[in-house]
């Protein structure tokens, strides 16, 4: 995800997503040691209408979760975890930051 273009982050995406969910561990563990921060990442240089998706994608990942709860999150995390709440948090202090700055 690091090196792919734009238009490529969203499929990527989707890709980890699908393995997350169709799979599980092991791939959960490792992908939650870097989902916050390439998703944040991912969606500073796409489009609105990919950050659109990638904000529905998100959505999917609070109730993806074997158990129903979050997806991305650590084993002592119970069904809510920090990914979910940063990248959230993050989106959120970004949207309105632009908001802001442009005098909406």
């Amino acid at each position: 995800m690091l090196q792919c273009a734009p238009a490529n982050k969203l499929p990527a995406l989707y890709l980890l997503d699908s393995i997350s969910k169709n799979i599980g561990p092991p791939y959960i563990n490792l992908f939650c040691r870097f989902i916050e921060r390439r998703f944040l990442e991912a969606y500073q240089v796409v489009d609105p209408a990919t950050k659109t998706k990638m904000e529905e994608l998100l959505g999917t990942w609070r109730t993806g979760g074997a158990d129903g709860g979050e997806l991305f999150r650590g084993p002592d995390e119970g069904r809510v975890g920090r990914v979910q709440r940063g990248i959230e948090s993050r989106s959120e202090e970004r949207r309105v930051g632009k908001e802001c700055s442009q005098g909406v």
